[in-house]
């Protein structure tokens, strides 16, 4: 009766020090990098360190929802999962390096609903005892991933990657110039206009200006090339130089 208590004391404690790690491992995920967008993104070891840190939580609540669902451990366990969460993005919910908590939450759901749902689906099927049945799942396995390799393929494929604003393209001619821009084969950030568009899940519109939008800028504005007299407001900023911009007053 002693053994049979001390392993669960220690199941339990094991429960809850998952949990708590999953959650803390999150946290860290969070971290903000106030440099500035330009240093920030190239902070490939800390992006990196962030990715990590958020898939091993990402693993862990799979696991532990996975338990819940198979009435291994309490639904109780859920309040504190979505409470936990809940404050979570309260903390951070924006799209910017110095707070980007949307993508974090928006990605974590994304890959703990689609683990839930391949774990449900390898239930099924090591449930079969049928032959027949299962060399039906094979080929509709097989066939899946064929149309998802094709989909990745219009997806990542660079055929636009060189056209630019205005109906504008490189002219990578090789008879006119010796040094060519080079066009990559995989272009994985299209996928992007799908997942990273936050658009799709608001309601901004960055095609309604504000009527004050000019005085909004330069009340907020900390920038020494923005004052009354600036004409041009845009990103990056330039130097007006009537050497190279004659035709711009």
């Amino acid at each position: 009766m002693k053994i049979k208590k001390f392993k669960k004391s220690h199941e339990n404690s094991l429960i809850v020090i998952s949990f708590i790690l999953s959650y803390f491992l999150f946290f860290l995920s969070l971290e903000k990098c106030t440099q500035g967008e330009d240093l920030c993104s190239m902070k490939v070891k800390w992006i990196k360190k962030k990715v990590i840190e958020e898939a091993i939580s990402c693993i862990l609540t799979i696991i532990l929802l996975q338990l819940i669902i198979l009435k291994k451990l309490s639904k109780l366990h859920l309040f504190h999962f979505i409470s936990i969460y809940t404050l979570f993005y309260s903390y951070s919910n924006g799209i910017e390096f110095d707070n980007h908590g949307y993508y974090n939450i928006k990605y974590f759901f994304i890959i703990v609903i689609s683990g839930l749902v391949f774990l449900f689906f390898l239930k099924c099927f090591l449930s079969i005892k049928n032959k027949k049945m299962i060399f039906l799942y094979i080929i509709t396995f097989l066939i899946f991933l064929f149309l998802l390799k094709a989909l990745i393929y219009n997806l990542y494929n660079c055929e636009d990657w060189k056209n630019g604003l205005n109906n504008t393209s490189i002219d990578n001619d090789r008879n006119q110039y010796d040094c060519l821009i080079q066009i990559p084969k995989y272009c994985p950030y299209k996928i992007g206009k799908y997942l990273l568009d936050i658009n799709r899940f608001s309601s901004l519109d960055c095609n309604k200006n504000d009527s004050n939008s000019r005085e909004k800028i330069l009340i907020t504005s900390k920038s020494p090339f923005i004052n009354n007299n600036t004409l041009h407001i845009g990103f990056p900023l330039i130097n007006k130089d009537e050497k190279f911009f004659p035709d711009m007053n």
